[in-house]
């Protein structure tokens, strides 16, 4: 507990050196679930493929010196993968299983310099499943890269991440294992 409250407090002295910066994103991401599915399946099977979904939110990064800095970000984020139903080898069916999360990443963000500049991101990422039956959480890595515009008082950016998803998320309404996500958004900073 001390531990946190101490860095809480050093976080706060040190961001007040740098102002803050909020910031709302928005894009699309490709996920698919690991296999194999649970369930009985006989001589039918799902095999994962790639499905689309939309993530909305924003964060706040907190300066920790000119180039680097602390970012949490809260989304609304739709992760699921589209299963192609296989009887034997011929494929018989289509079916879309998605799982909506209220994702929370906290990431490491190191620009090249400061302004205009590509970047990195590094961290891990807590979700709350909104849709996905008992089990109400996941959690995972996220890693990334980025480029920002500096645009007067505002910045624009685009990123690529990919989440690597830890907790297996089989339940009796689905079939989802870990996920596996890459995603594209577009951002706004003031």
């Amino acid at each position: 507990m001390k531990r946190i409250f101490f860095f809480l407090i050093f976080v706060m002295l040190v961001s007040g050196a740098y102002p803050l910066e909020f910031k709302i994103l928005g894009g699309i991401d490709l996920s698919k679930s690991t296999e194999p599915f649970g369930g009985v399946w006989s001589e039918v099977y799902p095999v994962a493929k790639y499905g689309a979904g939309a993530i909305l939110g924003g964060g706040i990064e907190f300066p920790l010196t000119q180039n680097i800095a602390l970012e949490v970000d809260g989304f609304y984020f739709q992760k699921g993968c589209r299963l192609e139903l296989k009887y034997f080898d011929v494929v018989i069916g289509h079916k879309m299983e998605r799982m909506n999360e209220l994702s929370f990443p906290v990431l490491l963000k190191i620009c090249l310099r400061p302004g205009t500049s590509p970047y990195l991101l590094g961290g891990g990422e807590f979700a709350f499943v909104l849709s996905n039956g008992p089990k109400r959480t996941d959690y995972g890595l996220v890693f990334g890269v980025g480029f920002r515009k500096q645009l007067k008082r505002t910045c624009l950016s685009i990123e690529g991440r990919y989440h690597h998803g830890f907790q297996d998320t089989l339940t009796d309404s689905s079939i989802l294992r870990k996920m596996r996500v890459f995603a594209l958004m577009v951002g706004i900073s003031i």
